[in-house]
């Protein structure tokens, strides 16, 4: 993802080029490129694919946009497609091989945000949401707050006074 000056967000793929922090897989005759950090379970084990290998990545961006960190900053690629690809992520609805959402992140991210990111990480490509999906509960998401910012702001207004700076 590339932001221009003026904040608008642009999303370039470099997972088929030869970058910097690229992995390829070469299981018999297939291969695989991309970023461990954002590959969805299916590319890993080179299975069939659809457009939702895009929505896994958007669960771990929306992860990233949340914490500030690169998912899984610490392990190796070897250890990132071990946690991704572990059998007792298809026993969880919220598979355990994720990055981890520390209870702050729970308590203060905005309703409907953390379970949509979770809806995304599904290890069975059919269980995530569609991009359509995606970006209409994004919109609810982004609503609510702009509702609640509202219902804040006048509270905040009448407590420090008509006049008054706010800290």
């Amino acid at each position: 993802l590339l932001v221009t000056l003026e904040g608008r967000v642009k999303v370039a793929d470099f997972g088929l080029s030869k970058v910097l922090g690229a992995v390829s897989i070469v299981p018999g005759t297939k291969t695989v490129t991309g970023t461990p950090q954002y590959m969805a379970p299916e590319v890993m084990f080179c299975q069939p694919q659809s457009l939702r290998v895009d929505i896994y990545s958007v669960g771990i961006i929306m992860w990233e946009v949340m914490t500030g960190v690169i998912p899984w900053k610490e392990l190796d690629y070897v250890q990132i497609i071990q946690r991704v690809a572990h059998p007792s992520n298809e026993k969880e609805s919220v598979p355990p091989g994720r990055p981890k959402i520390d209870h702050v992140y729970r308590t203060l991210a905005p309703s409907g945000y953390i379970q949509l990111l979770e809806n995304c990480w599904a290890q069975d490509s059919r269980f995530r949401p569609s991009a359509d999906v995606c970006i209409e509960s994004l919109i609810e998401i982004k609503a609510r707050c702009a509702d609640l910012q509202q219902q804040q702001a006048p509270a905040s207004r009448h407590a420090w006074g008509q006049g008054a700076e706010q800290p």
